[in-house]
């Protein structure tokens, strides 16, 4: 899979310990590197062809070296 620099793959939290992982569905502002979240801090991504999950992005998380 080809990463495309306006729809990043993002990882959000739906509830609790629910996550969803895909490309965004709204292009990504690579110039401010910011993410098109709405006025509630939700992101859409796309998680199949015709699905699409709604929730918080969650931090970037690395292994302890």
């Amino acid at each position: 899979m080809i990463e495309d620099p306006w729809h990043p793959i993002v990882t959000v939290q739906l509830s609790g310990s629910i996550t969803a992982q895909g490309p965004t569905v709204e292009e990504a502002d690579v110039r401010r590197q910011s993410l098109p979240t709405d006025m509630h801090g939700k992101l859409a991504v796309r998680t199949g062809e015709n699905t699409v999950a709604v929730g918080r992005p969650i931090q970037k998380m690395r292994k302890p070296s």
